[in-house]
C-alpha cells in the first residue's frame, strides 16, 4: 500500500462507512464540489472531484462510495483526481482486473459497458460489497465503488 485512507468492503472508504448521515458526511469532508439530487429515488450524489471520491446518499444514509483513479472511463467524462488509498491485500487504483480476480477470487458477477463514451468492463462483489469498473482497451481500472453488501439470490450461493 502506498499510503493514504484503508479500504474495507462492504464497510468503509478511509473515514467514510456505509450507513453515515449526508451531515455526517460533510462533517469529516466539507461540503461537495457538486450535488446532485434524485428526488424520486430519495437519493443524493456527494461528488467531491479533488478528493476523487463520490458518495452516493439514499434515504439519508451512505449507501456506496465511489472511488476514483483519476482516468476517464467508461461514462466517467469528467476529471476527478485522483483517491488515496487501498485494501489490506494490496489492491489499489492500479490494479487490474487480473489482480482483482487472484485476491478475491471469481466475481459474482460482471459485465461490459461497450457503447460507453470509453468502452468499460465491470465486476462485482455483491455480496462483500466491491466492484471494480475497467477501461477495456487498457485493462486499467477507472473507480472502486464500495456499497452495503446485498445477499445473493439463492441460485447464485
Amino acid at each position: 500500500m502506498r499510503g493514504g485512507s484503508i479500504l474495507v468492503p462492504g464497510e468503509s472508504a478511509g473515514p467514510i462507512r456505509i450507513g453515515m448521515t449526508l451531515t455526517g458526511v460533510e462533517a469529516v469532508l466539507g461540503e461537495p464540489d457538486e450535488r446532485s439530487e434524485f428526488e424520486e429515488d430519495r437519493m443524493v450524489y456527494l461528488s467531491y472531484f479533488r478528493l476523487g471520491l463520490c458518495v452516493r446518499i439514499i434515504e439519508g444514509t451512505v449507501e456506496g462510495v465511489l472511488l476514483y483513479s483519476g482516468r476517464l472511463g467508461g461514462h466517467e467524462t469528467m476529471k476527478w483526481d485522483r483517491f488515496e488509498g487501498a485494501f489490506d491485500c494490496g489492491l489499489d487504483l492500479d490494479s487490474n482486473a487480473k489482480d482483482v480476480i487472484e485476491q478475491l477470487g471469481p466475481p459474482e458477477f460482471s459485465g461490459r459497458l461497450p457503447d460507453a463514451p470509453i468502452p468499460s468492463s465491470w465486476i462485482s462483489y455483491t455480496s462483500r460489497g466491491v466492484g471494480f469498473d475497467f477501461i477495456e482497451a487498457t485493462g486499467e481500472m477507472i473507480y472502486i465503488t464500495i456499497f452495503a453488501p446485498r445477499p445473493l439470490p439463492n441460485d447464485e450461493q
